[in-house]
């Protein structure tokens, strides 16, 4: 289980954490970030009747909402915290018999490390991801850039200080995640209840997540959009709902050693090709997903003619003029954000 729980937690990009002094705010706190588009919570162990709220969760949401017991520090805890649902456990520091109490219960543990020799240590002993607290403390997000120098295969989640003004630094250092707290559930919103203030924020922090990891691709310069597709010569809107597999697929092209030149008629194609991409990508969640739903791959008019470049998927690249339509990709990938 700890694989699908680590790749939806990368997918969403956003942790938030939730410390707060009762235990009721919990299901109220997990329905407003659903709502906002963030499908994980992190309940802290300093919460009281921390597991009686874990437990709350899972059985409220199921697996809608990704549950993580944070601050945990003995085994016992995590165990007990996996059995009432939780899929993730996260510590503050390195506790080695929490990650093999994790692993043992087949649950993601993020193991909490600053120092490159305690990030490092964390990794090495089983750490899915290793969460740097406390980042802001030691530099941000140029501390974080420098931990990826010698350790760019290791997931980092950087936590304490991830704020609206910090976040797009930490993703664009290269951070698989973010976990986030106070600067989302304020101590005001927790006082008062404002859940839909708390909806605001996580729609704040989903829409930067979405744009500082959207991958900008070089090429073609005739686009003015946002962010510039220009493999496909169009300019691609900048969403929170484009479906992680675009993402992806943007990655690929962005890594592939060579690329296609652009269409010599490239202001027409450009004209025509984004016509057509504003159309299909939806700006909102629920008409995205209904695009999936109808099975039509958004792109797959637009892909290039021709046999496919390399780095680039085969199901987006068209054959040739008169061939079947690409077929979309796997259909456990093509969800909507």
């Amino acid at each position: 289980m700890s694989k699908p729980t680590v790749s939806r937690l990368r997918d969403v990009g956003i942790i938030p954490i939730i410390r707060a002094s009762s235990a009721d705010v919990v299901v109220p706190v997990a329905e407003a970030l659903l709502q906002a588009g963030l499908p994980v919570v992190e309940i802290t162990m300093t919460v009281p009747n921390a597991i009686d709220a874990i437990g709350a969760v899972a059985k409220r949401f199921g697996g809608k909402v990704l549950v993580g017991a944070g601050t945990v520090t003995d085994a016992e805890t995590a165990r007990r915290a996996v059995d009432a649902g939780a899929v993730f456990i996260v510590t503050p520091c390195l506790v080695p018999e929490v990650i093999e109490a994790a692993r043992n219960a087949n649950v993601a543990v993020l193991p909490g490390a600053l120092t490159p020799t305690e990030v490092f240590d964390a990794h090495r002993a089983g750490g899915d991801m290793v969460k740097v607290f406390p980042v802001q403390s030691v530099g941000g997000a140029a501390y974080l850039r420098a931990l990826r120098g010698p350790f760019p295969d290791i997931p980092l989640v950087p936590t304490g200080g991830v704020n609206l003004q910090t976040a797009a630094d930490f993703l664009k250092a290269g951070c698989a995640a973010l976990g986030v707290g106070g600067s989302l559930l304020t101590a005001e919103i927790l006082r008062t209840d404002n859940w839909p203030e708390l909806t605001r924020l996580a729609r704040a922090f989903v829409e930067i997540a979405g744009s500082a990891r959207l991958p900008t691709i070089t090429g073609c310069t005739n686009s003015t959009a946002t962010c510039r597709a220009s493999v496909l010569d169009v300019p691609v809107p900048k969403t929170t709902s484009l479906p992680p597999w675009w993402k992806r697929t943007a990655m690929a092209w962005q890594a592939a050693a060579t690329v296609p030149a652009c269409p010599a008629n490239s202001s027409t194609e450009a004209a025509r090709r984004s016509k057509s991409l504003a159309t299909s990508l939806s700006p909102t969640p629920a008409d995205g997903a209904a695009l999936i739903s109808s099975r039509s791959c958004p792109l797959s008019s637009l892909a290039p003619q021709g046999p496919a470049a390399p780095g680039h998927p085969p199901w987006l690249t068209s054959p040739g003029p008169g061939s079947a339509r690409p077929r979309a990709g796997p259909r456990s990938s093509v969800v909507a954000s």
